[in-house]
């Protein structure tokens, strides 16, 4: 058997060393789940094979024009670190483009005429020589291994080559990485998707079966008083009067009732275009068209300005406070004077606007009940009303981006608010 050769036996044990160092890398690349991970389980191995300080993996962002660190592993607390930005001019000479240049290498940073702060951070960490070998994928460069050693001279052709090797793994695994983020990504977005259009059909659901309870119910009631009264004169018995009158409030009733359910199945179905609304203008047109309802009860409204502008739709709005001060002015008890307040208040980005009144108040188990459709707290008889008035709003609010609530108590009166975007 031929004996090797001192020289024959250093290169042979190398070579082997390499083997073992890829196949470490390659075990540790393919037990990774993300890009980061995969950096990382390859750069302990390539550091110690190559007897390194420092490893690190960059990824390029052409259209931003930089790179940024993915991954480090070296001797010590790392300067640069992992997340550092900084230009991608570092890697590519003027008027040279990143697929031109595969390999870098700097024998001696502290030579370097006018190193870069890339560089400088190196020579800091005790790196004297450095190595940059590019991360191609389909042709194009993605990022670059990096090595620093803390010798200065060349790195050796076989280093170089090992390197490459990995490189060119590290490419492969990085992309594929990166694409089974993004069907993670798909399938949690699709997910999400899929929950907020279920979530959207149980409420329509919700929603239809009160409106039939509602049709069957609210609608029919009023329809069967006239009825009974219709027949009542057509039988021409007495008190026709009386009879007329309560035929005529039922269908007054009917016709509120109605008129809500359109209102809110308009909110529902019809798209709206957003677009600045002045607020006092809103308000202003919203007390215009409750001024027999403020006359007659003899309310006291206050508006206290300034009122800004919010991204909204006018109409809708002018709907949502018109129900507010209706309501402000109505649920007060037995011979108080209603008093609404309305102002508003910058919040960051947002705007509220609140409508307060001196009202009965709300219960707080019943804060979010009073939003819902055709729930009412109270009898018909005691405060006339459809059931509908703060569904609409909540309805009407929604549609705009915005959110609503209320502050209360019994006895202590209603504080509701609106938030929509400022301009």
């Amino acid at each position: 058997m031929k004996r090797l050769l001192p020289r024959e036996g250093e290169a042979l044990r190398r070579y082997a060393e390499r083997l073992e160092a890829l196949h470490l890398i390659t075990r540790a690349i393919l037990a990774a789940s993300s890009p980061e991970d995969v950096a990382r389980g390859a750069l302990y191995h390539v550091r110690q094979l190559l007897h390194c300080r420092r490893a690190s993996v960059v990824i390029f962002d052409p259209e931003a024009k930089e790179a940024s660190i993915l991954a480090v592993s070296a001797e010590g607390e790392a300067e640069l670190k992992e997340g550092l930005r900084f230009p991608l001019e570092y890697f590519c000479p003027p008027g040279r483009s990143l697929e031109e240049v595969e390999v870098t290498m700097v024998e001696d940073i502290e030579g370097c005429g006018a190193p870069s702060p890339l560089l400088e951070g190196l020579r800091r960490e005790g790196v004297r020589s450095f190595l940059s070998v590019s991360l191609l994928s389909e042709g194009k460069v993605i990022g670059a291994l990096n090595l620093g050693r803390a010798r200065r001279g060349r790195f050796s052709e076989e280093d170089v080559e090992t390197v490459r090797e990995v490189a060119a793994l590290l490419s492969l695994a990085i992309e594929q990485a990166r694409l089974r983020e993004q069907l993670r990504g798909y399938a949690s977005q699709l997910e999400d998707k899929v929950s907020e259009q279920t979530a959207e059909l149980k409420r329509v659901n919700a929603e239809l079966e009160a409106f039939v309870y509602s049709i069957s119910h609210d609608l029919r009631a009023p329809l069967r008083a006239i009825q009974v009264m219709a027949q009542a004169l057509l039988e021409e018995g007495g008190g026709k009067r009386e009879l007329v009158e309560r035929m005529a409030a039922a269908a007054e009733r009917m016709d509120r009732l109605i008129a809500d359910l359109l209102a809110y199945s308009r909110l529902s179905r019809a798209p709206i275009t957003l677009g600045p609304v002045d607020l006092r203008r809103v308000v202003e047109e919203a007390l215009d068209n409750l001024q027999v309802e403020v006359q007659e009860r003899g309310a006291q409204i206050q508006v206290e300005g300034p009122l800004p502008k919010v991204r909204g739709h006018y109409s809708t709005l002018v709907q949502v406070v018109s129900n507010l001060l209706s309501n402000g002015i109505k649920f007060v008890p037995p011979g108080t004077r209603p008093e609404v307040r309305v102002w508003a208040s910058r919040e960051g980005e947002r705007v509220r606007l609140f409508v307060q009144d001196n009202g009965i108040g709300i219960p707080k188990k019943e804060h979010k009940r009073i939003f819902e459709i055709f729930e009412r707290l109270h009898s018909v008889e005691t405060y006339p009303g459809t059931g509908m008035g703060l569904a609409i709003v909540r309805r009407g609010v929604q549609k705009m981006g915005g959110k609503v609530g209320v502050e209360s108590a019994p006895g202590r009166g209603s504080r509701f608010w609106v938030e929509l975007q400022r301009l």
